[in-house]
């Protein structure tokens, strides 16, 4: 029959990752569990047997089961000695028939937000569950069946530290209670720990509350009724070109140019402030009070021929002469009286139905036939 003694046996808890035997996403946790099996029969007599241990782990009233797992062993050749790494992932084959499935940093977890699965520790079968609380430490229970077949629990369960300490803190699976994936890592891309110092620095830490609060003259929020501009009661220190704001000492919209004046956009109800005058306007630029007239772009005079610029106005104008009328080929272009003096030469011939009237003579010419 198997024998544990408190004094002659130990139990070793330490916890040890091994990352390289799986992904990095999935760090693992075990401990070691050694000691020294001894035959009841003969008490300083080794057990030199085979056989299977079963490991539990349980929560502090030792009333449900968190983990379970069950190895071989054989201590024929080891004098009784035994080593066993407890522990494994999720799924893995080693775990036996009472386990949940947890992982080792949900057993281990006191975080009051993690209820742990398990099964009751009375039969093996119902569900249970557990809450940590801070300062919880869990109960190891190890149940040896040797070549005899029969399993006998040693006793008294062993505690073991709520949360072991990790060998390599790099490889923590928890960190107070928060996961891998709920702690900000710097390093990544522009997460730099530099970069970080910069945004929280005296300087832009101010300037990014004001992004935030909407009071920083960088800001601009939109929503369904409209963009809102920073407002102040004074003008900015020093403006940059482009910048805008409302001023609401005086209830308008300014905003600094490149040049050094801060313009003013208008006032709700107000009037045109500034007009400029274009081409063919004089004027310039009027702020206040002024006049805007015509351009002068031609000599005023009498004209018959008269010249136009693009937008319709006379730039200039001379006398018609004779290469400006164009030759009258149309008959009823001339009648009447409108011929009065002259000699009407050529071949022309006069045919009409009417009398011809002359106060003078008509001569005629002989022409050979």
């Amino acid at each position: 029959m198997v024998r544990i003694s408190s004094i002659i046996f130990t139990a070793v808890f330490s916890v040890i990752f091994v990352v390289s035997a799986f992904a990095v996403e999935d760090v693992p946790q075990s401990f070691t569990l050694d000691g020294r099996l001894y035959n009841s029969a003969t008490p300083t007599s080794p057990l030199l047997d085979s056989g299977t241990f079963r490991i539990q782990i349980l929560n502090p009233d030792q009333t449900c089961i968190l983990y379970e797992e069950s190895q071989t062993f054989n201590t024929i050749t080891s004098d009784g000695y035994f080593n066993l790494r407890i522990g494994g992932i999720t799924g893995a084959v080693k775990r036996d028939t009472a386990d949940r499935n947890n992982s080792l940093a949900t057993v281990f977890s006191n975080t009051s937000a993690v209820a742990i699965p398990g099964k009751l520790a009375s039969d093996l079968v119902t569900n249970c569950s557990y809450t940590g609380a801070s300062g919880h430490v869990r109960r190891v229970r190890v149940i040896v069946t040797g070549s005899d077949l029969v399993a006998r629990a040693l006793s008294p369960d062993m505690i073991l530290d709520s949360v072991p300490n990790a060998v390599d803190a790099e490889t923590a699976e928890s960190l107070q209670g928060l996961t891998r994936n709920q702690v900000l890592v710097l390093g990544a891309g522009s997460l730099s720990q530099a970069n970080v110092e910069n945004i929280f620095s005296a300087i832009n830490y101010p300037i990014l509350t004001g992004l935030l609060g909407g009071t920083s003259p960088n800001h601009v929020q939109t929503d369904a009724n409209g963009a809102s501009l920073p407002d102040f009661a004074w003008n900015p220190v020093a403006p940059v070109a482009g910048q805008i704001w409302y001023d609401t000492a005086t209830n308008t919209i300014k905003y600094k140019d490149n040049t050094v004046v801060i313009k003013t956009v208008g006032v709700s109800g107000g009037a045109v402030t500034s007009i400029t005058a274009g081409a063919g306007l004089t004027g310039g630029t009027i702020t206040s009070t002024g006049t805007i007239a015509l351009d002068t772009v031609g000599t005023a005079g009498t004209f018959t021929k008269v010249t136009t610029d693009a937008y319709g106005r006379l730039s200039s104008g001379t006398s018609l002469v004779e290469a400006d009328i164009p030759i009258l080929s149309t008959a009823g272009k001339v009648s009447g009286s409108a011929i009065n003096t002259g000699t009407i030469a050529g071949n022309t011939v006069i045919s009409t139905t009417g009398a011809i009237g002359t106060s003078s003579s008509v001569s005629a010419r002989t022409f050979d036939a």
